[in-house]
């Protein structure tokens, strides 16, 4: 900028210079989740466009981060992103979590149960640690599965059933 100023005695100026400098910014705060088994993500780009590189990542327990988030190997939480610049410091938080794999569970027995004597089993029962939700097929059309509950007719005892229990996420199925 000039400035001039004058008078009957004369005329004087000053100029002065003057720079702009952009307040940092850490861009805009996010949250996603990522299935157990997901590749690593780069959270800067989950920043927005307008986020300033060059800052520096702590992981949920304040250790310095890479910026990468690994559901694998990293803890879920909050991930903070500082930016320094000139005049002011910015401050993102991303925050990950991690979705759970979904478990058909493990067979209590042995593949084949023998019920000689019962006339209807709850499926489940021989199963532990499932997640819940799924569904049970009946993988020899038997005719006797309702829901979970195998109810074998006189006709079918002394004879070999297969049943297979599926659940499903957002992460994909498993079965058993």
């Amino acid at each position: 900028y000039k400035y001039k100023v004058g008078n009957l005695c004369g005329m004087d100026s000053a100029l002065v210079n003057m720079a702009l400098t952009p307040a940092a910014n850490a861009g805009d705060d996010a949250g996603f989740a990522l299935c157990a088994d997901a590749d690593s993500v780069n959270l800067f780009g989950l920043l927005g466009s307008e986020a300033d590189p060059g800052g520096a990542w702590t992981d949920p327990l304040g250790t310095v981060s890479n910026g990468y988030f690994n559901p694998v190997t990293d803890q879920e939480g909050s991930y903070r992103y500082v930016v320094i610049g000139a005049c002011n410091s910015d401050t993102a938080f991303v925050v990950t979590a991690i979705l759970a794999l979904p478990f058909a569970g493990t067979a209590l027995s042995e593949d084949t149960v023998t019920y000689n004597d019962q006339a209807s089993v709850d499926l489940f029962t021989l199963l532990q640690n499932n997640d819940p939700g799924g569904t049970w097929n009946d993988d020899d059309g038997s005719g006797g599965l309702s829901g979970s509950v195998f109810t074998a007719t006189e006709a079918m005892f002394l004879q070999s059933y297969h049943f297979t229990y599926t659940v499903s996420n957002d992460c994909g199925s498993s079965s058993t």
